[in-house]
């Protein structure tokens, strides 16, 4: 048995996937390795699970980015997470966390989103991947201060004057 994760090894659907292989190996006394085919942002696994031979020995083990919020982001998807993919259950859930520097003197979101508004292009922000839901959020967050005449926070390491970002 195979399991199909669209991301590299230690991301954290390769972790729940090694989870599940073991407890599924000692639960039905079977083998299921974890196979990893990163890339396109989740797409090339996802197409691997989607395209498997029909006689059950894959399964996929996938987040919400090449399942739903890449059918919005790419053009055309090799397959149709609505059509090619029976999702069978969720796993886990795994939360999200807006963190900055303490000495930037915010603890609301409010108050961040008022420092990026006073300083436009000024600070950067990371994320694991473009179209990633991190991302997604840092991009709703600069949407929203650029209502008011900030610059779009770039996805590097500096600013847009050069300047260190905080």
């Amino acid at each position: 048995m195979k399991i199909v994760v669209p991301f590299a090894a230690g991301a954290t659907p390769d972790i729940v996937a090694r989870l599940i292989a073991d407890r599924l190996h000692n639960t039905l006394d079977r083998t299921f390795i974890v196979e990893n085919k990163p890339g396109a942002s989740g797409n090339t696994g996802s197409d691997a699970v989607a395209k498997a031979a029909l006689d059950g020995s894959t399964i996929g083990m996938s987040i919400g980015g090449p399942l739903a919020i890449n059918t919005l982001l790419f053009g055309k998807l090799l397959y149709d997470p609505r059509k090619d993919l029976t999702l069978i259950t969720l796993l886990v859930t795994q939360p999200s966390v807006l963190a900055v520097n303490a000495g930037l003197g915010v603890d609301t979101t409010h108050a961040w989103i008022d420092l990026i508004r006073r300083n436009p292009g000024k600070y950067a922000f990371g994320s694991i991947g473009a179209g990633s839901l991190s991302h997604l959020v840092m991009e709703a967050s600069r949407s929203k201060a650029a209502r008011t005449g900030a610059r779009a926070l770039p996805l590097i390491s500096a600013s847009d004057d050069g300047a260190d970002p905080q």
